[in-house]
Parts: C-alpha cells; structure tokens; sequence
C-alpha cells in the first residue's frame, strides 16, 4: 500500500491510498519472501514468476529451481551491479580468476565489500 499524508498543527492527514506499483526486480523479491513465509505457495510463486517474464520480457529474471519441493534460501546475498543473471565458477581472487580462465570457464568474483584494488579481477569476471 503507498500512503500519501501530512502532519498540520499536529493533525495527521490521509491524502490518498493507492495499490503499491513495484517494479519486476522489487516484485521478485516480494513474491520470494511471500513464498519463504508460506504466504504463497510454490504453483502461486509459479504463476506471479510468470506473470513478471510477460510483463518484462526483455529484462532477465533469476528463475527458482522448481525441482525443489521446499524452500531453499541463498547461500548469500550481493549488490547487484546491473539487471542481468550470471553464472560460473565463483573466484574471491585473482589467483582463483587466472586458474578458472585457464580451464576457459566463466567466473562470478564474490567479495564481502570491494576496494579499488578489487577492480582488476572485477574487470576480468564475465
């Protein structure tokens, strides 16, 4: 629910209600929290996952593994750094980077928190 309102002379105010309007990133993470929680189950997850791949076909939307008869939460959570999905070996260095690419697979860096020096093996990950 989006709530407009004012506080005057010390009165609060409702402006106006209106349905919450979120965007396919933002519903994904709200339909996976409602399925977490056992609000929605796995055929309604389905559906709204549906749903949001119509809507935003153009725009790449992790997929759940729906094999899974059970909720299986990440294994961690990153700052998204654009609005695509990857996969690959997962490399926390450069010495990992370089022997990864040796085998000629695709890496994904994972780092708690990056620095400036991190910049080089963040480059080279595709």
């Amino acid at each position: 629910m989006d709530i407009e309102f004012t506080v005057e002379n010390g009165e609060l105010y409702f402006l106006q209600a209106r349905a919450a309007r979120l965007g396919a990133f933002a519903q994904l993470v709200a339909d996976t929290d409602l399925l977490s929680q056992s609000i929605i189950d796995l055929e309604e997850y389905r559906a709204r996952i549906d749903r949001l791949e119509a809507a935003y076909s153009s725009a790449a939307l992790p997929r759940a593994d729906f094999l899974l008869r059970r909720w299986t939460p990440p294994i961690s959570v990153g700052v998204p750094i654009n609005g695509g999905v990857v996969s690959g070996t997962l490399v926390i260095s450069m010495e990992r980077l370089k022997e990864a690419e040796a085998r000629r697979e695709s890496v994904v860096y994972f780092a708690n928190n990056t620095k400036p020096t991190d910049f080089d093996v963040m480059n080279l990950s595709h």
